[in-house]
């Protein structure tokens, strides 16, 4: 009763927010007169390295690597930032012995990105599930994850858009014991059941690589593609064969209107050697809001429901991220 509950709630959050997303946007599309203090201004006259001698007041947009809404909280394009992440997951595996069926989690990001150049990171994750021998959900830590990277970020065509590519090498694990018999087999089903995010509960040595590349137009409502495969592996315990996980997702978006930004995403994640499934589909969809002119501070809202080869379920986050004041995302 309570799984049908959650279930329930989490598609009727995902169904308000898609028509509430739906009607903003078809009524916020023409100009208003508070269209200059969008995102980069409208329209978004001169990049700051390229802003023409000898005249005074003029107007410039952010730079090169003045990203929007981002798709995943981790991702090695955005600002330098510390940001969190929580979300609550029904999930419905008909394999014998997959007896997770809800799940909450969280992790915290901190980043440190170069406009183009190195990029350093870390990402802390946990969770909570129920235990129904115990009556009372168990609470554990999973892997602390450091990571290093590259991005390159430019300008294309005038510059009328921003474009930005990213590497990133991660690996690390759990802080307590990885041999504790009394929950390492619950972390590897946490991990395993964790779509998209298995590898910050592998049991042992996980390990990722990544890449994305975005392109996104400059000026007030900037529509953005962008698109992430990640590589993946962690060893279970037990001498069973190592997990490889492949997720791929792309992801397109904009600002309906002034500092709204909404979103949809589509992944694709593949697996090798873990059941309950090797083959996953996720569809999100997501807002941002940012609620100083500023623009230090985003919080966000995603609604996503996955189905796959006998697994299926919905999932409901939010997030929050704290840009660092300096940063302004200029071409160096």
């Amino acid at each position: 009763m309570v799984q049908g509950s959650g279930q329930k709630c989490v598609a009727a959050v995902v169904a308000a927010v898609t028509t509430v997303g739906a009607v903003g946007a078809i009524a916020a599309w023409p100009a208003t007169s508070r269209a200059a203090v969008w995102k980069d201004g409208c329209p978004a006259f001169f990049p700051p390295e390229d802003a023409p001698p000898g005249m005074t007041d003029i107007k410039v947009h952010d730079g090169s690597a003045a990203f929007g809404a981002l798709p995943a909280i981790d991702s090695p394009l955005g600002p330098s930032r510390v940001a969190a992440e929580g979300w609550l997951s029904t999930i419905r595996p008909e394999t014998v012995g997959a007896t997770i069926a809800r799940q909450a989690g969280a992790r915290l990001v901190l980043q440190g990105n170069l406009t183009s150049g190195p990029t350093f990171g870390l990402i802390y994750a946990g969770y909570s599930v129920p235990n129904e021998m115990r009556g009372a959900n168990d609470n554990h830590l999973g892997d602390l994850t450091l990571s290093a990277g590259y991005r390159h970020t430019g300008y294309m065509f005038g510059p009328m858009f921003r474009s930005g590519f990213a590497i990133r090498l991660a690996g690390g694990g759990p802080l307590t014991a990885r041999t504790a018999a009394s929950f390492a087999g619950q972390r590897e089903q946490v991990a395993r059941l964790s779509p998209f995010r298995g590898a910050n509960f592998g049991t042992e040595a996980p390990f990722t690589a990544t890449l994305e590349y975005r392109i996104e137009m400059i000026g007030c409502r900037a529509p953005f593609v962008d698109l992430r495969v990640d590589l993946s592996r962690w060893q279970p315990g037990g001498g069973e064969r190592a997990v490889v996980d492949v997720p791929i997702e792309v992801a397109i978006g904009a600002y309906p209107w002034e500092m709204f930004a909404l979103y949809m995403a589509i992944g694709e994640e593949l697996r090798a050697h873990a059941a309950p499934y090797r083959r996953l589909t996720r569809i999100t969809l997501g807002f941002e809001v940012h609620p100083t002119a500023a623009k230090h501070v985003r919080l966000g809202l995603r609604a996503s429901t996955f189905t796959g080869e006998a697994i299926g379920g919905a999932e409901l986050g939010v997030t929050l991220e704290l840009l660092v004041p300096w940063w302004k995302g200029t071409l160096e």
